[in-house]
């Protein structure tokens, strides 16, 4: 298994060093810090006081054409939330696995509108203080949601470009705390945004 997973690294490497044309690397961050007003009002003698979510997104793809490109990004969230009345805070953090297509649709001078097209994954653990006798409770997850986010970028130079995005529209199956809640709908939760930073070789 360790001399197929060597070659096949080899091969890999063999294959960017050929033809790094196309390729690009980078990666994106989001961060949102606020109140959820319906999240505040479900325990009436501990309303939320503060949630803050963040979320860090490497990753490296391919440019097919000036139209479509694919990518697959690794990365991290945490999600943090105090509470009125108690000192404890609830915390979530979880792996992300998020593979990716990217349809650009308008493009004109340096800026591009495109739409990204992804199947996230979320391998995570709550962390939940009961608010009275202040036991813990760890539970694990599996989150997962597909669907489309508007982004916009902004290219400074053959290499260089910014990108940013805010939305989600697609389905969730509810678990991770930043994505949406179980079903099909519209997401325009503050920690849906998207800000990043991509080098194309």
């Amino acid at each position: 298994m360790k001399k197929v997973f060597i070659t096949m690294a080899l091969i890999a490497v063999t294959l960017w060093s050929a033809d790094a044309q196309g390729w690009f690397i980078g990666g994106s961050m989001g961060f949102w810090t606020g109140n959820d007003q319906e999240s505040a009002t479900l325990n009436a003698d501990y309303p939320l006081k503060n949630h803050t979510s963040f979320s860090l997104l490497p990753d490296v793809g391919h440019h097919f054409n000036e139209h479509w490109s694919v990518a697959m990004a690794l990365g991290y969230s945490g999600d943090y939330y105090s509470y009125q009345h108690c000192d404890k805070k609830d915390h979530s953090s979880a792996f992300l696995v998020c593979p990716y297509v990217l349809w650009t649709f308008y493009k004109k001078g340096m800026v591009s509108v495109f739409l990204d097209g992804a199947v996230n994954l979320a391998f995570g653990e709550n962390v939940v203080y009961d608010k009275v006798d202040l036991t813990q409770t760890k539970t694990h997850y599996t989150g997962f949601q597909v669907g489309v986010k508007p982004c916009i970028a902004l290219t400074f130079n053959e290499h260089w470009c910014a990108i940013a995005g805010f939305g989600f529209l697609g389905y969730s199956n509810g678990e991770h705390d930043q994505w949406m809640r179980k079903g099909f709908g519209l997401n325009l939760n503050g920690s849906t945004t998207k800000l990043g930073f991509y080098y194309n070789f």
